[in-house]
């Protein structure tokens, strides 16, 4: 059984090459701060899970606490339709045919 003095520190899980993705993908201190609060339940709880005495193991945490919390890339055409009338056209279906594939899956 883990004791809450065998938590790694936070200045040693961010030096880490196993973070090395979560840090690169979501920025030092998003991770630093996702990093202190998964520490923060950890010892609220009392029980210490064997996962967090390894830097590995914060890697799948992380992930959870900050991807919900990450912008995703949109297109807003609203501007498009209203100023161009296209909201009002009548568009011959063939041409929606042809450009549905380009709406539903744009390159980015």
């Amino acid at each position: 059984m883990y004791e809450l003095r065998d938590l790694p520190g936070v200045d040693a899980l961010m030096k880490d090459d196993s973070l090395e993705v979560a840090l690169s993908r979501f920025g030092p201190a998003a991770v630093k701060q996702a990093i202190r609060n998964i520490q923060k339940e950890i010892r609220d709880s009392k029980r210490v899970p064997e996962w967090s005495i390894n830097p590995s193991g914060y890697l799948s945490p992380i992930f959870q606490a900050l991807d919900s919390q990450t912008y995703r890339t949109i297109f807003n055409l609203t501007g498009t339709i209203i100023h161009s009338n296209l909201g009002r056209a009548l568009i011959d279906p063939s041409i929606i045919e042809e450009i549905t594939p380009l709406l539903s899956r744009p390159r980015v």
